[in-house]
């Protein structure tokens, strides 16, 4: 099971002060990546689970079904002002070696 959680006061607090110092930054001249794991489900469904609040939990959690396959694609993408920047496909996990090998291509 998967639980999506709201950001910490922390991440909240980074969040706001990024925002405010870049308010009137130049988007044009940033880019923008991160890179994400896509589950394939050849049969299968996404169900979400909705938690009552006083039971600890986060209010929604998702929960995967898997009942006939599956696996996953790892993705990592840069986008800027223009759209798409760059994109690759990789296996296994993200390594400072693989990411630098990325941003040299």
């Amino acid at each position: 099971m998967v639980w999506l959680r709201e950001p910490t006061a922390k991440q909240q607090k980074r969040r706001v002060e990024f925002a405010c110092k870049n308010r009137n930054a130049n988007f044009d001249l940033w880019v923008f990546s991160d890179e994400t794991g896509l589950h394939r489900q050849e049969r299968g469904r996404q169900m979400r689970k909705f938690v009552r609040r006083d039971q600890g939990a986060p209010i929604l959690a998702t929960e995967q079904e898997l009942t006939g396959g599956g696996g996953k694609i790892n993705l990592w993408a840069a986008i800027c002002s223009g759209g798409i920047f760059a994109w690759r496909i990789y296996r296994g996990t993200l390594t400072a070696p693989l990411y630098r090998e990325i941003l040299k291509t």
